[in-house]
């Protein structure tokens, strides 16, 4: 069936990208993962101070929530 992505685009403070990667995943995948209609998660580091997460769900619906939790 079709999936919905949400995608979040990151620019660290120089020096802080990895740290600040780890608590996320630490932090706020658990909840993702918890979270109705979620599939997948990615985050991929472009630059020394730049990040992309992509999670992937089932529902619109659950791409809209996966963006109101990672902006908290």
């Amino acid at each position: 069936g079709v999936m919905y992505a949400h995608i979040t685009r990151w620019k660290f403070a120089p020096g802080v990208a990895d740290d600040t990667m780890r608590r996320f995943t630490d932090q706020c995948l658990p909840q993702l993962r918890q979270a109705s209609g979620f599939h997948s998660y990615e985050a991929i580091k472009t630059a020394a101070d730049h990040a992309l997460a992509i999670s992937r769900w089932e529902s619109e619906a659950g791409a809209v929530a996966a963006g109101a939790l990672t902006r908290e």
